[in-house]
């Protein structure tokens, strides 16, 4: 479903894993009825033995990717859509307190009609207590 919902998005990659502390594989458990609806019993699917709602003895095995790692190399470039992004995220206060900073690098240099909403948005981030805002990024 997830395939079928980003097929025309040509930014999204889908990466088929479940994370963890280290690379590697891991059994995933699933719940015991997830052949009559994997649907809704995929959110139910996991990595650590012991529940009572999944089958052990019908566990797949998986790639296992290090969560900490991933975040780590994580870099979003969205080249010149930053400042419809940002305008976005800073009226949805309650993303904003999800996050602790936010590191952009503007392009009002180079895309010479986004200089007015740059300035508001740098307006805006000096009154945002968290997350702390970079907008000079480089």
């Amino acid at each position: 479903m997830l395939e079928v919902s980003v097929s025309d998005l040509t930014n999204v990659k889908i990466e088929c894993a479940a994370v963890g502390t280290e690379d590697g594989t891991a059994q995933l458990f699933r719940m015991e009825t997830w052949r009559e609806d994997p649907v809704s019993c995929s959110e139910g699917s996991i990595i650590v033995s012991g529940n009572a709602r999944i089958d052990e003895n019908k566990a797949i095995e998986v790639r296992l990717v290090n969560f900490i790692r991933f975040l780590e190399e994580l870099d979003i470039d969205i080249e010149g859509s930053e400042v419809e992004l940002l305008e976005t995220l800073f009226d949805r206060a309650d993303l904003l307190r999800r996050i602790d900073f936010v590191f952009a690098e503007t392009h009002e240099t180079i895309f010479l009609n986004q200089e007015q909403q740059v300035n508001e948005l740098r307006r805006k981030a000096m009154n945002i207590d968290r997350p702390r805002i970079n907008l000079n990024w480089h």
